[in-house]
């Protein structure tokens, strides 16, 4: 016998904020992504009351808002444990969109494309990753080995 959910289980509301730090608010994205760029742009840390002031909603909100994040920084997770999965990619628009002056007109291939390689962990689900000059060996290495110094020094 098939799943049936009951009529309370389907009313449940459901958006792109459910399971976040932004489920039970009411501010829109704009509001919570320009707070994170004020919360983690500046040297020293921004108080619920330039917040409400830079974003016009109240005191309140602001500390709410800023709340959950901070608690999701200052969370010590391991950054990586169990099995990581490391990939490289090459990244770029299509050559055809670029403007005529901005033409490689190089043929096809890697020609203009800018490669990144990142690292997932299985277990805690943390990714990182970073921007590198070409996919060779070393860059590759490199980036698995200061990923691997980063969960020794958290130890």
């Amino acid at each position: 016998m098939p799943y049936r959910l009951s009529e309370k289980e389907c009313r449940k509301r459901l958006s792109v904020k459910t399971e976040s730090v932004m489920e039970h608010s009411n501010l829109s994205f704009q509001v919570w992504a320009i707070a994170i760029f004020r919360l983690t742009a500046n040297l020293k840390e921004v108080s619920s009351m330039k917040l409400h002031r830079d974003l016009c909603i109240t005191q309140k909100s602001a500390w709410f808002l800023a709340f959950p994040l901070r608690n999701s920084w200052s969370a010590s997770q391991e950054l990586f444990s169990g099995t990581v999965e490391v990939d490289e990619t090459l990244m770029s628009g299509l050559e055809k969109n670029n403007h005529q002056d901005k033409k490689l007109n190089a043929g096809r291939g890697v020609t203009g494309k800018v490669a990144g390689v990142g690292a997932k962990s299985r277990e805690s689900n943390q990714v990182s990753f970073k921007i590198i000059e070409d996919t060779k060996r070393e860059n590759l290495h490199g980036f698995v080995q200061d990923r691997e110094r980063q969960v020794q020094k958290s130890r």
